[in-house]
């Protein structure tokens, strides 16, 4: 899960207010408000999360700290919620060791090393590998390069949301 903020205006041409509703969600889209009108809701794993909700210009955007969430809410109307449990550590395996990552896919370090061998190269159950292991068909990048493209691809995103 991360933090995520879906950002809207009022499906009332006459409201001029941009709408915010945060939260620590796993897969957030855009779906029908149930409205006769084309506007939009929030949605989790398909299923709506804000009920009442009608909105265009729908943005989405996944956030990696407090100071971008507050940037992001700024100058709106709160429709609640919140991302405190959200900032927690997430990590990815990098050829075969775990990495603190913004976008990283293991909520927890064990979690990450279970499926990752935990940089020992060995990884559940039983299947050992070396500990610069690429799987076939994929590259293998040095962990301050992987990090510095990570951290390209958040900046670019966050840009192109805001």
């Amino acid at each position: 899960m991360a933090c995520w903020v879906f950002k809207g205006k009022g499906n009332n041409l006459n409201d001029p207010t941009i709408y915010t509703f945060t939260g620590c969600f796993d897969k957030p889209s855009w779906g029908l408000s149930g409205y006769n009108d084309g506007s939009q809701a929030p949605y989790d794993n398909g299923r709506p999360v804000f009920s009442g909700w009608a909105s265009v210009n729908n943005s989405l955007t996944r956030v990696i700290n407090q100071e971008q969430l507050n940037s992001l809410v700024r100058g709106t109307a709160m429709y609640g919620s919140s991302c405190a449990n959200c900032f927690a550590s997430l990590y990815d395996c990098v050829n075969g060791i775990c990495v603190e990552s913004p976008n990283g896919i293991h909520t927890t370090l064990e979690a990450c090393e279970a499926a990752c061998g935990g940089g020992t190269g060995c990884a559940a159950p039983n299947i050992c590998v070396p500990p610069n292991y690429c799987p076939p068909d994929m590259v293998c990048l040095p962990i301050a390069e992987f990090l510095r493209i990570e951290a390209l691809g958040v900046a670019l995103g966050n840009s192109a949301c805001t």
